[in-house]
């Protein structure tokens, strides 16, 4: 596609399109406040602050509602998230015991910490409701004791900052209660039950004996499962396996063909892989019963025969996190063809890593792939405390997955106009919250070559200071050609801030009709006019279509947006990682 300049539109006469005509005296600069939820920013122009809402959902999302974000951000405190108190006192408690449950069940959170912060504060309310709420709401976020032994640390720390009592009330006794209890009586998260005591057995100071002796956990003889569990997790599998209990369930005549033996064997296995010395005898468990890292002394970490035995068997995002330390015990190394086991394991991971079939089943989103390819690139962890080689053919594989990996992205069949800002903040080596091996310009254009590639109607364009141009891609090309393209449409670099109601100038100049606008930005918008918001409604009006969405992707800040957050039809993104996308995807498909 050619490259289309196109001219500042001049403000001073009235401008038409699609038969339609705005009056200048109705655009404002954008150096002129236009609404009481705007604030100015570091250049001189006004952008939106969210709303308390709008601070919440950034909070979940990036772990701040603050534009001071870091990668490294220090532990949720009480006094980052105001917004929920405010929420609180105006009655809307549940609306946000709501919204944690739509952030944890579709996993669109970047870790869990803000998450469970919020609800720990929601089940610590003097409001009666917003405290029902959020303990009626426990089971379906704290999925897993990970999580569960995460809220009760900040429940804990909630009440030591507020100064409120140490002990557990009834209501919260009884919901940690219903927590184990809602294994129930099925085999299924019976048998899931026994993985997470022996899988997450301690975390963040907690543990189950802690936990269902503080809660007053009993358990009826009914459920003789449930029950031996609970006994193993508070006192040990030896002392659960002589007692009278179970000794009267070995007794009985099913007894052999039944769960509880099943259970009982299973969890034999584990405490030998504990302590056995040899490590063929823990290659050969972990390969017959399907044991998992957690389930094993960290000693035998450091041996390759294990992470061979494990990998078999990993789930393929785990295999992508642990891709480094495999690389660091040299996994992936050449070796002679006599050894023709590990030959055999690295072509298994390595096939692992591009199959289509285990990235439809796992929906792994493309951006995971990216991050973990950027990652695995830098030879090191974000902490700089595990450094590996970096082996081609595992590069090779990450981007070979990486684009088969598109087939998990469902079109929207919506016309799209993406918009990049180019200007030189969006090139500088910052970290984009969320994505720190990743510059800003990188994942504008990882993005727009993933929407260029999934959907039917889709153009792309740059801006920088007060000038545009088409981007010329196309289905065919790759995210190294998409981003070398952008790159030459940057150069030379300039300081002056780009204005980002560009892109709705573009289209009423070009008479382009869009559903969807994204734009990809830093948010330092520039003295232009008029504002971005102002401009899209202008559009919506020209066009007809009220119904035009926009996507504002804050790059390089983390609680502003040049859109308008009280605008229902826009969403505003703070920062980047592997679950924006998905986010976007639900607003685009009108989930939210």
């Amino acid at each position: 596609m050619a490259s289309d300049n196109v001219t500042e539109m001049d403000i001073t006469e009235p401008v038409q399109c699609f038969g339609l005509q705005a009056d200048p005296d109705d655009c404002y600069s954008q150096n002129k406040r236009i609404s009481r939820n705007q604030l100015q920013n570091q250049v001189g122009g006004y952008v939106f602050q969210n709303n308390p809402e709008g601070q919440l959902r950034s909070f979940i999302c990036t772990g701040s509602s603050s534009r001071n974000y870091r990668v490294r951000s220090h532990e949720p405190r009480l006094e980052d998230v105001p917004c929920v108190f405010q929420l609180i006192q105006q009655g809307k408690g549940k609306n946000i015991v709501q919204l944690l449950i739509h952030f944890s069940e579709g996993y669109r959170t970047r870790k869990d910490d803000p998450l469970l912060f919020v609800l720990a504060i929601c089940c610590r309310s003097n409001d009666i409701e917003t405290k029902k709420s959020g303990y009626s709401a426990l089971n379906s976020i704290c999925r897993i004791p990970t999580q569960l032994f995460r809220f009760l640390d900040f429940y804990k720390k909630i009440g030591i900052a507020q100064l409120l009592s140490k002990g557990w009330g009834s209501a919260h006794r009884k919901a940690i209660c219903d927590w184990y209890l809602s294994y129930g009586t099925d085999e299924g998260k019976l048998k899931l039950l026994a993985l997470h005591i022996t899988k997450y057995c301690k975390r963040y100071g907690w543990r189950h004996k802690n936990v269902i002796r503080l809660a007053h956990l009993k358990v009826k003889e009914e459920n003789p499962v449930l029950k031996y569990l609970v006994i193993v997790a508070v006192k040990g599998k030896k002392y659960a396996d002589s007692t009278k209990f179970l000794q009267k369930q070995m007794e009985q005549e099913h007894f052999q063909n039944s769960l509880l033996k099943e259970i009982v064997d299973i969890l034999s296995v584990i405490e030998i892989a504990k302590i056995t010395k040899d490590v063929a005898q823990t290659k050969r468990l972990i390969l017959k019963h399907r044991l998992v890292r957690e389930q094993l002394p960290t000693s035998c970490l450091n041996d390759i025969g294990i992470w061979l035995a494990l990998a078999r068997h990993m789930p393929l995002t785990a295999l992508v996190r642990n891709l480094g330390k495999m690389s660091k015990l040299e996994l992936f190394k050449r070796r002679t063809s006599a050894e023709e086991e590990i030959c055999f394991e690295e072509h298994l991971i390595i096939d692992k890593l591009k199959n289509k079939e285990l990235l439809a089943k796992e929906m792994v989103h493309p951006f995971t792939y990216m991050l973990a390819l950027s990652q695995y690139k830098k030879g090191e962890n974000h902490s700089g405390k595990l450094k590996w080689p970096v082996y081609p053919q595992i590069c090779s594989a990450l981007e070979e997955g990486l684009y088969l990996s598109f087939i998990n992205i469902k079109p929207t069949k919506k016309r799209f106009l993406l918009a990049l800002d180019i200007s030189k903040a969006m090139e500088e080596s910052v970290n984009v919250v969320g994505a720190p091996t990743l510059q800003a310009l990188e994942v504008a254009a990882f993005m727009s070559t993933l929407a260029i590639k999934t959907e039917n109607n889709c153009e792309a364009i740059v801006f920088k200071g007060e000038n545009v141009d088409v981007l010329p891609v196309s289905s065919s090309n790759t995210i190294e050609e998409v981003t070398e393209n952008i790159r030459n449409l940057a150069h030379p670099m300039t300081d002056i801030p780009a204005d980002p109601s560009w892109p709705f100038k573009y289209a009423i100049e070009k008479n382009k009709e869009y559903d969807i606008f994204v734009i990809y930005t830093d948010s330092n918008a520039s003295l232009g006019n008029p504002h971005p918001s102002q401009a899209l409604q202008f559009y919506r009006q020209a066009t007809g279509n009220k119904e035009v969405r926009l996507v504002v992707c804050n790059l390089a800040c983390s609680d502003v947006s040049i859109g308008d957050t009280e605008d229902p039809l826009t969403l505003t993104v703070c920062g980047f990682d592997s679950y924006v996308p998905q986010i976007i995807s639900d607003f685009l498909n009108r989930e939210f």
